[in-house]
């Protein structure tokens, strides 16, 4: 950059971009403004599925003379800088990102990890990973009618995943990408779209078609499941119905009874009243009869009195 001063015939100059664009697209506007550019790049993913991708970098040379220097040294040019190693750079990337992730994982909302994984590579160094059988929980359908599904509703089973090895300290293991000797630096990138193949095109949809045929069993299973509930709790509401009738009638036909001795009792006691009533009459009766006759007895037996008169 700058001005520049040049002996004829004696130097050579050569210019290079400080900041490049690396696409790898079909897309024509990006193509347009791209340093260099080629179409979408074939990968295949962890589990052999692949695809066409599309990306894009953008690339900040090193203010390091040192490290200007070497790269000149090596590239020469520009062009073979585009060429080469800018190309290599995007195409090893690419690759080495997409034999991270199983193309299941990435088609199944996948898309904004790899992205992000792109990035931390192009920061930090290409993380190294290792293809290892692991041991996973998959859900299987209802198997019961108790409605316990955190009993039967998993397996456990086995399947490859990628795994990031790590270091003592736990820490992920990594190397250096190609443009990090020269210092240049990946301050963007982008990722485009995706066409899946065939074969991946078709197991996606196989997944998603078990995946909604589990789904409709489950709920299917479910539907069913508290049918029978249903079905049990308007039995035992009959059930209790019925008993709670049967003891209203029972307690009817107590209060009933109840009610009939209660009358009976007061229907006693009025009797006893009654003749008790009756027998102090009759008492009352004699005593009077008695005591009439006492005193006629008196006044038969009784000594006549002579009364006399003054004149």
């Amino acid at each position: 950059e700058g001005m520049k001063f040049k002996v004829p015939f004696f130097s050579k100059v050569s210019t290079y971009n400080s900041v490049s664009t690396i696409a790898i697209t079909n897309d024509e506007s990006l193509i347009d403004t791209a340093s260099s550019s080629r179409p979408p790049l074939a990968i295949t993913f962890a589990d052999n599925y692949g695809g066409n991708m599309q990306a894009s970098w953008r690339v900040r040379l090193s203010t390091d003379p040192v490290k200007l220097e070497m790269m000149h040294q090596e590239v020469k040019n520009q062009k073979n800088l585009e060429g080469n190693t800018f190309m290599t750079f995007s195409r090893d990337m690419l690759n080495l990102t997409t034999d991270q992730f199983l193309a299941q994982d990435f088609m199944q909302g996948g898309k904004g990890a790899f992205k992000q994984r792109l990035q931390d590579q192009a920061d930090y160094g290409m993380l190294q990973t290792k293809r290892e059988k692991v041991e996973v929980v998959a859900q299987v359908a209802d198997q019961g009618l108790d409605g316990k599904r955190n009993d039967n509703a998993t397996s456990k089973q086995f399947a490859y995943k990628v795994v990031i090895q790590l270091d003592k300290e736990g820490v992920p293991l990594r190397r250096a990408h190609s443009l990090a000797k020269y210092g240049i630096q990946v301050s963007q990138v982008d990722l485009g779209g995706f066409t899946p193949n065939k074969d991946l095109e078709d197991y996606v949809n196989t997944i998603k078609f078990r995946e909604k045929a589990r789904a409709s069993q489950i709920a299917d299973q479910r539907t069913e499941r508290e049918k029978a509930v249903t079905a049990q709790l308007k039995g035992e509401t009959t059930r209790i119905t019925a008993k709670n009738k049967a003891l209203m009638l029972k307690d009817q036909e107590v209060i009933a009874g109840d009610k009939q001795v209660e009358l009976a009792t007061i229907q006693a006691k009025r009797e006893i009243v009654e003749r008790q009533k009756v027998s102090d009459l009759a008492v009352i009766d004699k005593n009077r009869e008695q005591q009439v006759r006492k005193q006629t007895t008196n006044l038969l037996y009784s000594k006549p009195k002579l009364l006399f008169k003054l004149v």
